[in-house]
């Protein structure tokens, strides 16, 4: 009976780098039935080719019709951003993390309201940020301590805009800080700030983004803070 070759990368470190090595399948031994996966892949993203990003239910006729170019995961929310640039958010919705107008948890992929076109998301614990394709942050969740970066301490369940009109590169959420960085290389958190999370040299919440601020090297003076 004929054998067939299903190579795959198995990356081993070694001191002359990484190595390949191949697995022998035996197709003989594949039943005819469908593949099933094992329960514990329900819920598995696989990485396919290009940083396409699929994600599989129960069976391969589950799969999800929406693909992916980013995912990221936080403490209970899952968000992605599709080759569209629409954003999906599933996981634990108590504190209107999704972005869908709800406090409705979700198992599979929920889209954002809003119809904004991402280029990142990133959920934290109390809330999710993302940047636009045309550099804005946009912000959902909880709002207690600042962490949404609209002025206010207003909780919403889908997304509004970081104040301070800044040209933003990427965002970080974190458990209730967020941070950015603009495509000028400036840092800015806003948020919980009671350890110092902003990073302005305080221990204060912050309603919309301050910029972070170093003290010189082997020096007791400050930088000047940018902006």
């Amino acid at each position: 009976m004929r054998r067939a070759e299903a190579c795959r990368q198995l990356p081993y470190h070694h001191q002359d780098g990484f190595k390949q090595r191949c697995r022998m399948a035996d197709r003989s031994r594949m039943s005819q039935r469908a593949w099933r996966p094992p329960s514990w892949l329900a819920s598995l993203c696989l990485c396919l080719v290009a940083s396409l990003l699929t994600c599989l239910g129960a069976s391969p006729a589950q799969a999800s019709s929406v693909t992916f170019s980013q995912i990221s995961t936080g403490p209970s929310t899952t968000c992605g951003v599709a080759f569209t640039g629409a954003a999906y958010c599933w996981g634990n919705n108590a504190k209107g993390t999704i972005g869908d107008g709800t406090t409705t948890s979700s198992s599979s992929p929920v889209a954002v309201s809003g119809g904004l076109v991402f280029s990142s998301v990133s959920p934290g614990n109390d809330q999710t940020c993302g940047v636009t394709t045309n550099n804005k942050i946009y912000c959902w969740g909880r709002n207690n301590n600042g962490n949404l970066g609209d002025g206010t301490y207003v909780d919403s369940t889908t997304p509004v805009l970081v104040s301070g009109g800044y040209s933003w590169a990427c965002v970080s959420s974190g458990d209730a800080t967020t941070c950015g960085v603009t495509t000028a290389g400036v840092g800015y958190c806003w948020g919980w700030g009671w350890q110092g999370q902003i990073g302005d040299g305080t221990t204060n919440d912050r309603s919309i983004p301050r910029a972070v601020w170093c003290r010189r090297a082997n020096s007791s003076a400050s930088r000047r803070r940018p902006g």
